[in-house]
């Protein structure tokens, strides 16, 4: 009987794989240990891709300018922003959006009697979840402790599942399985087999095999072989040979990637001229998902934090609001409505309340021989002066 031995290193020189389809789908059927998903996100935000487009969607933190809107109670709304503007940072925002990410993130609140006296984000594998509800959890005794009433700030992620938040990072890891697996795996091996020759040898004897095996593998290549003097073996060629299929795939991913992180693939699909344009239109994180960030960061820290603040510090039940505003956003749409008050559209007192966040008594609806936005800007500053 002829004798053939391969020798594949690949397990040596592919090691970066640490995540499989197996790893993946375990993580997400997993319904008993929620640490599991957090093992997953720790495996995808390696990827380049994930990582640079929540970059991307984390910083729109830093653009933000941060607003509380009156309660109605001047005493209160000065004691909150005193309070919260000094253990607020843009750290602590992103660490709150981490639930976008990881299903959910949890924030200490260190109190100094009524005052806060700092903020502090903790990990998610201090957590897990029990029968849908959150605990603080310690895996070493496999124990569940309720977390303590206005001692945490915790967000959860707006994609729900049996009444569980799904992260992205759950979302995307199948995809970014595939990718890794056509970018570490099937295309180095593609071009082991295709692109360059694999290296055979052919021994007389079990003393000249020794020799070549330890020879042949000197020379490093993953794939090499050895077969008696006399035997045969044929290579059939694949029929297509191009490696652009890897390619395809690996662009796929990272569209995949852009369209759920971000909201779109400017990045990723936009060549040549017109890609200025292009970003006219498509900013670098969607107006949509901008404002599912912002939105659940602030109802984060208006119920969690400002509420019991102020249910320590005062009979009154009047809460001032925590917004952040993204300046070329409103720049951007109150351009595009004087455009339609010029060709004939008017507006609302209540449009103006609910789009620019002006209180009523800041402004009035002039007669239409006048333009409403002339005013607008000095107004938009005169509330964030004021509160910022």
């Amino acid at each position: 009987m002829t004798e053939l031995n391969l020798y594949h290193k690949s397990e040596d020189l592919y090691r970066m794989l640490t995540m499989s389809p197996n790893t993946v789908r375990w993580a997400i059927e997993n319904i008993d240990d929620y640490r599991e998903k957090i093992n997953l996100h720790e495996l995808v935000i390696r990827d380049d891709q994930y990582l640079s487009k929540k970059q991307d969607r984390d910083s729109i933190f830093m653009k933000c300018e941060w607003a509380l809107e009156t309660s109605g109670n001047e005493r209160i709304d000065e004691f909150v922003k005193e309070q919260i503007w000094n253990v607020l940072d843009n750290n602590i925002l992103q660490s709150i959006h981490e639930a976008i990410y990881q299903g959910f993130s949890v924030t200490e609140i260190i109190w100094d009697k009524n005052n806060i006296k700092s903020l502090k984000a903790l990990p998610q594998k201090a957590f897990n979840f029990k029968d849908g509800k959150l605990y603080i959890y310690d895996g070493q005794m496999n124990k569940y402790y309720e977390i303590p009433e206005n001692k945490t700030m915790i967000s959860y992620a707006p994609i729900k599942v049996n009444y569980m938040p799904v992260g992205l990072s759950e979302i995307l890891a199948p995809i970014i399985c595939l990718k890794y697996s056509a970018f570490f795996k099937d295309w180095p091996h593609f071009n082991e087999f295709v692109a360059m020759p694999m290296l055979w040898g052919y021994y007389h004897n079990e003393e000249t095999k020794k020799a070549l095996n330890k020879a042949l593998a000197s020379l490093g290549r993953a794939s090499i072989g050895t077969m008696p003097m006399g035997s045969d073996i044929k290579f059939i060629e694949a029929s297509n040979n191009n490696p652009e299929a890897f390619d395809r795939i690996i662009k796929v991913c990272d569209q995949s990637i852009s369209k759920t992180v971000v909201g779109q693939t400017l990045t990723t699909e936009s060549t040549g001229s017109g890609s200025y344009a292009q970003a006219k239109v498509q900013n670098s994180v969607r107006e949509d998902f901008q404002s599912l960030s912002i939105d659940l960061v602030c109802d984060t820290i208006n119920r969690d934090l400002i509420k019991p603040l102020v249910n320590f510090n005062f009979s009154d039940r009047v809460y001032p609001t925590f917004s952040l505003k993204v300046p070329t956003l409103l720049e951007e749409k109150a351009t595009r409505d004087k455009m339609l008050y010029d060709i004939g559209v008017r507006f609302t007192p209540q449009y103006f309340i609910e789009n620019y966040g002006l209180p009523e008594d800041h402004f009035t609806i002039q007669e239409r021989s006048s333009n409403p936005f002339e005013n607008l800007n000095s107004e938009v500053k005169k509330k964030t002066q004021y509160f910022s």
